[in-house]
């Protein structure tokens, strides 16, 4: 999981998170910035997965990492069911 602060140093950190998706990264992502209109998060929509805005506390921060990881484990283990399933199917009906 990557922590990213939209406002580190002298790059965007919008567009280094649009180029390294653009460069196929899956790594989930939480932006934390202090940007907080909604169309800045609006803006970061299709580029990550969760958006806490500063100043922000550490429980949340906390549950929000928790969240990401347990919706990976979800993505992760339907598309590996819905991969052996697809695949029985090709193979036909199981015998008995």
């Amino acid at each position: 999981m990557i922590i990213l602060d939209l406002n580190f140093g002298q790059t965007d950190g919008l567009k280094l998170l649009e180029k390294l998706r653009a460069d196929g990264l899956e790594t989930p992502v939480m932006v934390l910035s202090a940007r907080n209109r909604v169309s800045d998060r609006i803006q970061s929509l299709n580029w990550r997965d969760d958006y806490i805005t500063k100043p922000f506390s550490f429980q949340e921060l906390a549950a929000r990492t928790s969240a990401l990881r347990v919706a990976r484990l979800i993505r992760h283990s339907a598309c590996y069911a819905w991969r052996t399933l697809n695949w029985i199917q090709r193979r036909g009906k199981p015998t008995r």
